[in-house]
């Protein structure tokens, strides 16, 4: 599926599950999923709403609602007799409602059995990225206020957290968002999805990176992603107890928070209007903004006054001073990185490989899975 937003990347999505295991494969990354549910189970229950005209065919449309104590569940089918040609689940809380919709416009019945064997990169730990070494690294998180902790966080650089705080839209009230100085050994393993102080994913003892959204191939966990920032995942299983550990005897250390500034900030410096302009990733207008912010504490220089980290405790000149050291530091350490990465010849291999692979990338199924709404409607 490809969405406006990625301006001309492409996300790939395959769902693998059984009644014992589950997979999602995003980009040929794989990760640990839910175990089968059936998607159409709702339509025992369905009340039948008539027939209407999709995709030249005459379907007739399926229609289930349930209420719970958290919000309220809608789901419609839309059948071509036996054929499923559109499902949309609407799913309403308080503050919140999300539309899914998938559409099988070109639906095989019978499906290849070949395609429902896992793919043996589901398996063992993952990619582990070649060439990589102890370095210090700035990495930004959007959090609820007070939670500077990385334990079981997804973070990111600045671009990449640009990326996910446009696309986020500083969901809830009373957001904040911090930069955080972290030592992590950049042999980097798979980006673990961390919710509910749970990371999920199958590499062990690494810090997670993918490029933003994981829109390249295998989630780019190995490339520079220059262009469209980075993602880490940053699992407390891995975390050093100080700095001189990281290495291989574990993967990272938060050595402290830099500065916290509130999202309410943010967006009066006009930060929005930048995501809006720039149209979907690379947010690079944006992270323009979202850097700013964070480099002055006077609003009428585009800054944001610091409400937490080392920050808070610096005076005068002597923080802008801090603040541009850091910043800039975090850009020379990028930049020697990714040199150093386009220097080892061990890369360049596995590299060049890698570019063969994605010649080969394709979709794993014999019919059109497109997602054609997924929108936040209200926050």
């Amino acid at each position: 599926m490809s969405l406006p937003l990625f301006q001309g990347y492409t996300l790939n999505l395959t769902g693998m599950n059984n009644e014992t295991t589950g997979y999602v494969i995003l980009n040929e990354e794989c990760r640990p999923g839910t175990v089968f549910v059936p998607l159409f189970d709702f339509v025992k229950v369905s009340k039948y709403m008539g027939t209407a005209n999709k995709f030249n065919l005459e379907c007739q449309i399926w229609n289930a609602e349930f209420h719970t104590p958290k919000g309220d569940l809608n789901f419609t089918l839309w059948a071509n007799g036996t054929i499923p040609v559109i499902v949309i689940y609407v799913v309403s809380s308080q503050n919140k409602t999300i539309e899914f919709e998938m559409d099988f416009p070109n639906l095989v019945p019978s499906v290849n059995p070949v395609h429902f064997e896992f793919p043996d990169y589901c398996f063992g730990h993952g990619l582990i990225c070649p060439g990589g070494n102890v370095m210090e690294m700035i990495t930004y998180r959007f959090h609820p206020p007070g939670e500077l902790s990385l334990d079981n966080r997804n973070t990111g650089d600045s671009l990449g957290d640009t990326s996910f705080v446009c696309l986020d839209g500083l969901s809830g009230s009373n957001q904040q968002i911090s930069m955080s100085q972290v030592l992590v050994n950049s042999t980097w393993g798979q980006y673990q999805f961390c919710n509910f102080n749970t990371c999920l994913g199958i590499s062990v003892n690494t810090v997670g990176r993918e490029a933003a959204l994981g829109v390249t191939y295998q989630g780019g966990q190995c490339n520079t992603n220059e262009k469209i920032g980075n993602w880490y995942s940053f699992n407390s299983h891995f975390k050093c107890q100080n700095e001189s550990q990281v290495g291989d005897e574990c993967a990272w250390f938060q050595v402290n928070t830099v500065k916290t500034i509130s999202g309410d900030c943010l967006l009066q410096n006009g930060f929005f209007n930048a995501c809006k302009a720039d149209g979907g990733i690379p947010f690079t207008s944006a992270e323009i903004v979202f850097l700013t912010s964070f480099l002055y504490e006077n609003t009428s220089e585009g800054g944001c006054p610091s409400i937490g980290g080392d920050a808070l405790h610096w005076r005068g000149e002597e923080r802008q001073q801090n603040l541009a050291r850091i910043i800039e530091q975090d850009k020379i350490n990028r930049q020697l990185q990714t040199e150093a990465l386009l220097q080892n010849t061990q890369y360049r291999e596995y590299y060049k490989q890698r570019e063969t692979e994605e010649q080969e990338f394709s979709f794993l199924a014999d019919y059109s899975f497109v997602m054609s709404a997924l929108k936040y409607i209200q926050f």
